[in-house]
């Protein structure tokens, strides 16, 4: 069991990386609106003049907000994003569920905060960019996060989607439910 659980993970996780590499541009620009907003909320002296997506990397060009006006410009790899969905879907694929339906609650579940995260990760790492540009103190949280703080985030949502399948009140009344109740 153990043997095929490490294999479902290792399957899971190259094919996972795999699909990345593919599809991580078309991704991160169905995505740039939120990235956007992401940005001018972690940075509101600057508003995003343009935040492209290109192959291997994401480019963000800022403008102030207030005069003089002055323009920055930050650049990424394209991959940051990717490293929570990567690590909870091929723990996901990898868990031994007793069925298809509970992996597929699982996953369900575990959706929507990737999906936030991802939102998250990359306006963390370009503003995380400026501040260092700008030679700014950057603030405590973003240090947590970029020093690990994405894999502990990634393993939190897995038990999230753990957790929250399992608990699940039952309607069902019992003998020993309905001597309990007496």
């Amino acid at each position: 069991m153990t043997r095929a659980v490490l294999m479902r993970g290792a399957l899971a996780w190259a094919v996972l990386c795999a699909a990345v590499y593919l599809l991580q541009v078309p991704v991160l620009r169905a995505l740039t609106p939120a990235f956007t907003a992401g940005v001018e909320l972690l940075l509101p002296a600057y508003r995003v003049e343009s935040l492209s997506v290109e192959p291997s990397w994401v480019d963000l060009a800022l403008v102030t907000r207030a005069r003089p006006v002055q323009s920055l410009h930050a650049k990424t790899t394209d991959g940051f994003g990717f490293t929570a969905p990567i690590l909870v879907l091929a723990l996901l694929a990898a868990w031994p569920f007793t069925s298809s339906r509970e992996r597929l609650r699982a996953l369900a579940i575990a959706l929507g905060p990737l999906l936030a995260v991802m939102c998250l990760d990359l306006p963390l790492l370009l503003s995380l960019s400026v501040r260092e540009a700008l030679q700014q103190e950057e603030p405590f949280v973003l240090f947590l996060y970029f020093n690990g703080g994405r894999q502990f985030v990634a393993l939190l949502i897995f038990g999230l989607s753990l957790s929250a399948q399992r608990v699940r009140p039952s309607l069902r009344v019992t003998a020993s439910t309905a001597i309990l109740v007496e």
